[in-house]
């Protein structure tokens, strides 16, 4: 069944790339009209690039379509990441292997979805394993609706109905797994087509309000990194996301769904580096605690510690103060600390004077350092980079870069001094050096220490050129000053501007909506779901730039 299917498949995926990648941000599709007053920062609302679903996103689609475990995804290839993030349009491809493994994938859920009887009869309203037309075409316009996000124009539904009728031998349910299978590979639904709303036309040179399911699709992703449900994709067609009330309406119904906590997770675990954890190797002869399990138990910590700031408040100064963590009874061993009770992990009050939110977390600590050592350089980038968006400049291309030799009577800070003690070397590592040894109570697999070389660990350092400057002594001074910082704030609305609108910022609309996001985590009462709920408010959410003519 599936050999048949997967040449028809394939082949239409191959032919049809190309002409997405051209085309799929035209004015193909259906839709509600979507129609607004004032949304914020209208000047200039920036490109809207096609964008391609990422891996991630493509698991949680296939798995609320069929049920298929979402983990399936992973037999795709790894995207392609700038800017820390994987969904920046920019640098997508779709490469031969793509192809191959989207077939895979597909058919793999496929199977899923037509294996469940009941799951299909709740899509089309009856049975459509029986073979009844009227039937099969009932199932074939309710899934193609959720799986393209839209309703099926005639000329579509027909051709997914032939297909049906072309791959159902030896019998229904394997024309059904053909009609599901291709579906998900076409690019109608691994790229994201925004045409714009009924009405308006590509000489308009103003920007244009992009279709109501699109809309509900930009939506949908931004929240769940899944399609719409059919709520939304309900009040897309009744035109109620054309107000901002009726946006706003169904974003804070998928703000307290589970899934958005996910995204959150997955958002804040590619801002701060954390996802390198999954295969970060450590010297075991030098740090024996460190397992082939120990990347899994700080991968979930760190899950953990996120969703919970997700639950309690998001705020940005929870997330870089919160002095609590999650372990089970291993985990807490690994740390020194008492064990929880049972074996699930739970969550654990921790010494403010030894933690500080993500900044403690294990999985960051273990990722910005070294195999053998910790990394003041690593450390000190990434909060300059990651927290200030201010990222140093690169070394000169003369300057081999290498950590110093681990010398077993040296501590840390002596070995780094040759950083500032060369005048080439100092320019960019003044920058960095002073706040990474802020971090040298803990060690480079996240544990606290109160010696290094058999000599007391000295964490003073320093934050310069910053609108917090000042001395610092171990990591909570630091997340202290990070927390009241507006140039953090600042940064911390554009990381996820970037990733919300999957680009940079390139215009002085941009610029508008950066601001408005940072007064939206910042101000009084704000924090991410705020700032999420200015980001839909956008002109540069709702609309699409013109044409060029």
């Amino acid at each position: 069944m599936f050999m048949k299917l997967g040449r028809f498949a394939q082949s239409s995926l191959l032919a049809t790339t190309a002409l997405a990648l051209g085309g799929c941000g035209g004015k193909a599709g259906g839709g509600g009209t979507t129609t607004d007053t004032a949304p914020l920062c209208a000047a200039d609302p920036g490109p809207a690039p096609l964008r391609r679903i990422t891996r991630f996103e493509y698991g949680r689609t296939i798995a609320d379509l069929t049920g298929v475990d979402p983990s399936v995804a992973q037999a795709l290839p790894p995207d392609e990441e700038t800017m820390d993030f994987d969904d920046i349009a920019t640098a997508y491809s779709v490469s031969s292997l793509h192809a191959d493994r989207y077939l895979q994938v597909a058919e793999q859920a496929a199977a899923a979805l037509t294996g469940d009887a009941a799951a299909m009869t709740a899509l089309a309203g009856c049975d459509p394993t029986g073979g009844d037309a009227a039937c099969v075409s009932a199932f074939v316009t309710a899934f193609g609706r959720r799986a393209w996000r839209r309703p099926l124009a005639a000329d579509e539904l027909a051709a997914m109905v032939q297909l049906y009728g072309d791959t159902a031998d030896p019998g229904p349910t394997d024309g059904l797994a053909g009609v599901v299978a291709a579906m998900l590979q076409s690019p109608q639904f691994i790229y994201r087509p925004e045409p714009a709303a009924t009405g308006a036309t590509a000489s308009q040179p103003q920007p244009q309000l992009i279709d109501g399911y699109a809309l509900a699709t930009r939506l949908a992703y931004l929240l769940t990194g899944a399609g719409p449900d059919p709520t939304l994709l309900a009040a897309a067609g009744a035109g109620d996301l054309a107000t901002e009330a009726g946006l706003l309406t169904q974003t804070d119904r998928l703000l307290a769904d589970a899934r958005a906590a996910d995204l959150f997770v997955h958002f804040a675990s590619e801002w701060w580096e954390v996802e390198a954890i999954a295969t970060l190797e450590k010297d075991e002869s030098l740090y024996p605690a460190w397992t082939d399990t120990t990347p899994a138990a700080l991968a979930e910590e760190t899950r953990l510690f996120l969703a919970d700031a997700w639950q309690s408040g998001p705020t940005l100064p929870a997330l870089l103060t919160a002095p609590v963590t999650f372990a089970d009874a291993s985990l807490a061993a690994y740390y020194g600390l008492p064990a929880p009770s049972g074996d699930a992990y739970q969550r654990i009050a921790l010494d403010p004077t030894r933690a500080a939110g993500m900044l403690t977390q294990g999985s960051f600590l273990a990722v910005h350092a070294k195999a053998d050592q910790t990394s003041p350089v690593l450390r000190g980038k990434f909060v300059r980079a990651q927290l200030f968006c201010t990222p140093p400049p690169p070394p000169p291309p003369t300057i081999v870069v290498a950590p110093p030799v681990v010398d077993p009577r040296l501590p840390t800070r002596q070995r780094f001094a040759q950083h500032t003690a060369d005048p080439i070397c100092a320019r960019c590592h003044t920058l960095m050096d002073p706040i990474g040894f802020s971090f040298e109570h803990d060690d480079p697999i996240g544990r606290w220490r109160d010696t290094d070389a058999d000599l007391p660990v000295d964490a003073t350092g320093a934050l310069t050129g910053t609108d917090v400057d000042g001395s610092l002594d171990g990591v909570p001074s630091l997340a202290a000053r990070l927390a009241t910082s507006a140039e953090v704030g600042t940064c911390a609305a554009t990381q996820w501007f970037r990733y919300a609108f999957g680009r940079s910022e390139q215009t002085t609309g941009d610029a508008c909506a950066i601001g408005a996001l940072a007064t939206a985590l910042t101000g009084p009462g704000g924090d991410f779901k705020q700032m999420v709920r200015q980001t839909v408010r956008m002109a540069a959410f709702r609309n699409q730039p013109p044409e060029a003519p």
